[in-house]
């Protein structure tokens, strides 16, 4: 080789070193894998690839049938979820021949008080309202579980004033369309407005109009001998323990004591001309207005008196027994 062809060949590796290197392809990454879900919960009313199978690509907007009922899973075997992704082109194989799929349609409860509210309000549109009336649900207690996009309400109403008893029908509506359709029954009760205790409150303490609250309890409920009059709580004692939001029976609750058993009592004898003192102990307690009997310390006498006062006992004048056994 001559010269000039030395230069020449020189020159042309020259060139291709100085043009820059063509790059190499990127590398794609790789498909991720198909996988099934085992547990898939749906909302809607259609049942699609991609509920199933993770990862489906395009197919998985492909509607392959309804979502089954609340409360009745759709299960699919390993033969039909195969069948399925080689139908439409899925690279998904089962890795036992027990796996399946459970479908269920998610759901909500509607709870037998927010049923009881919606049957209270058809109630009223029937005209059965007050402000004294209260509804329970009895069937079913637990309420209903309807599609978690669905409405509920209450349909043919029927009510049987002498029973106070109704029937109806919880329709789930999805997009104007009845999606199910639930039998329900109840009783509507009258209720009474009941007075009752705040804060727990013990004998000795008084009561206050602070210390009352109001419950409504059904008139079936309601004790014979209740206290319906808050006012006349007032100014009155608990003779046991009184707890926040009991019935309070007039039994419960008596006078403040002014005179307490064995306590030291002043008795007072008045006649028209003269009132006469002595002093006495108390055989028992007293409120205002109490009759009681009390032992005069000078004459050991016992007599019977009515309780005026903190101490204080009125007993018999002329003609009965006095308190200084005078």
């Amino acid at each position: 080789m001559n010269a000039l062809s030395l230069k020449l060949c020189a020159a042309v590796l020259v060139a291709l070193l100085a043009v820059p290197a063509l790059a190499a392809p990127a590398a794609q990454p790789p498909a991720a894998p198909v996988l099934l879900n085992a547990n898939p919960v749906v909302t809607g009313p259609v049942l699609r690839l991609g509920d199933l199978f993770a990862n489906a690509g395009t197919a998985a907007a492909v509607v392959i049938g309804k979502t089954p009922a609340v409360g009745q899973p759709l299960v699919l075997d390993v033969q039909a979820l195969y069948r399925l992704a080689r139908t439409y082109g899925l690279a998904w194989r089962p890795h036992t021949a027990t796996e399946r799929a459970v479908v269920e349609r998610e759901s909500r409860v509607v709870d037998s008080s927010a049923l009881a509210q919606l049957a209270g309000a058809a109630l009223a549109d029937k005209g059965i309202s007050g402000d004294d009336l209260s509804v329970e649900l009895t069937t079913p207690a637990q309420g209903v579980r309807v599609p978690s996009e669905a409405t509920a309400s209450i349909e043919q109403l029927s009510y049987h004033p002498d029973s106070r008893q109704f029937t109806g029908i919880v329709e789930a509506v999805i997009d104007g369309a009845p999606a199910q359709r639930t039998a329900i029954a109840g009783r509507v009760f009258r209720t009474v407005a009941m007075p009752v205790m705040v804060r727990r409150l013990q004998g000795g303490q008084v009561i206050a109009a602070d210390d009352i609250d109001w419950i409504a309890v059904r008139d079936s409920r309601v004790p014979v001998n209740a206290m319906l009059d808050a006012g006349a709580l007032v100014g009155l004692t608990p003779k046991r323990m009184l707890r926040p939001g009991q019935p309070i029976l007039a039994s419960d609750v008596q006078q403040p004591l002014l005179v307490a058993k064995g306590s030291l009592v002043m008795m007072v004898v008045e006649t028209a001309l003269m009132q006469l003192t002595a002093r006495g102990r108390a055989l028992a307690d007293g409120a205002q207005g109490d009759v009681i009997r009390v032992a005069n310390l000078q004459s050991q006498s016992v007599v019977g008196g009515v309780v005026t006062g903190p101490g204080v006992v009125l007993v018999a004048g002329p003609g009965g027994h006095q308190a200084g056994g005078q």
